[in-house]
């Protein structure tokens, strides 16, 4: 997730993250939200636009904002390179 936040930085993209052990979630939006009702203020579209393009090249997340992603130890360092490599190129298009 550091790296999905390094390059939303790069394209001035509001993008928060919050992560609970192996468990992840990221939200598009300036401010990390703190309940449901702030993650209903969130840019669904751009989430939903980079949940498609980021299946398109082979990396499934979390199909909702209110929902968690998982990590396990399948994953390897250049899977989690290539899937921010796929995010920057998504990204700058966003």
């Amino acid at each position: 997730v550091n790296g999905l936040k390094a390059v939303a930085n790069r394209y001035n993209i509001g993008f928060q993250i919050n992560t609970r052990g192996s468990m992840f979630g990221f939200f598009f939006c300036e401010n990390e939200p703190k309940n449901f009702k702030e993650v209903g203020k969130c840019d669904f579209k751009r989430f939903a636009t980079f949940h498609h393009e980021m299946i398109k090249r082979g990396f499934y997340f979390a199909c909702s904002q209110y929902e968690a992603g998982f990590m396990c130890t399948a994953i390897t360092n250049e899977d989690i390179d290539a899937c921010i490599n796929a995010a920057d190129d998504i990204m700058k298009n966003l």
